[in-house]
Order: C-alpha cells, then sequence, then structure tokens
C-alpha cells in the first residue's frame, strides 16, 4: 500500500510503500526527503500537518524502528 506523506511546512512530499518493512536507515532516507538536517517542523518520518488514513500505522512501526535500531 501507498501512502503519501507530506510536510505543509517545506511544501514537501513523498510516496512510501507502507507495505514493505521499516528500518531505521528508512524512516531517515523518508524524513530527508521531507526536511533538512537543521529542520524541526516534521514529526519522526519529516510529516507536518494532516495526513493520509494509515500514516499513523506506518509511522508507529517507524518510531518502533528508531528506538530499537531494528526492523519493523
Amino acid at each position: 500500500m501507498k501512502i503519501k506523506i507530506t510536510n505543509h511546512f517545506t511544501n514537501l512530499s513523498t510516496v512510501v510503500d507502507a507495505s514493505l518493512p521499516m528500518t531505521t536507515k528508512k524512516a531517515d532516507s523518508i524524513r530527508s526527503r521531507l526536511c533538512s538536517q537543521d529542520c524541526y517542523s516534521g514529526d519522526d518520518l519529516g510529516a507536518s500537518g494532516p495526513q493520509v488514513e494509515g500514516y499513523r500505522e506506518l509511522l508507529h512501526r517507524a518510531q518502533c524502528a528508531i528506538m530499537s535500531g531494528g526492523i519493523r
């Protein structure tokens, strides 16, 4: 399932396949497409503002992967 993630502050968006496993590296890659390194406008995946259905689940998996250093 593809999900479009947006950052309304930077006016950037990216599409990710939410059905694939989430890793720390993948979460960092998604965030880098939505925010610069010194940007604080987004959450752990770089999203800001309203998101599509299914985003909260993806964000939760990313946060678990980041915290554990593993795959979710």
